[in-house]
């Protein structure tokens, strides 16, 4: 079984559409954050289909961390950034 599989197993038809109908790896952590679940950078690789990065030497505006979670808006072509220290949302 593949993890994307994997990690959707157990959700429901309805939470399974909310993860599909995602753009961006952002839009997939928001939907985590808000059902009380945590994934790992693997987990949102596997979910999001590999258009998340994390090399960063740009800081959070709000906390000043480096570990910051980048997605690729494919729409827009804007680098999307999620603080994995405090959450903030972010765009470069």
């Amino acid at each position: 079984m593949h993890l994307r599989d994997e990690l959707l197993r157990g959700l429901s038809p309805e939470q399974i559409d909310k993860v599909n109908s995602c753009n961006s790896a952002i839009e997939v952590l928001a939907l985590a954050k808000d059902a009380g679940v945590e994934l790992t950078h693997e987990q949102l690789e596997a979910v999001t289909g590999g258009n998340c990065y994390t090399d960063s030497k740009v800081p959070c505006p709000m906390c000043n961390s480096v570990d910051i979670a980048w997605v690729e808006n494919s729409r827009t072509n804007v680098d999307e950034g999620t603080c994995r220290n405090c959450g903030f949302k972010f765009t470069a």
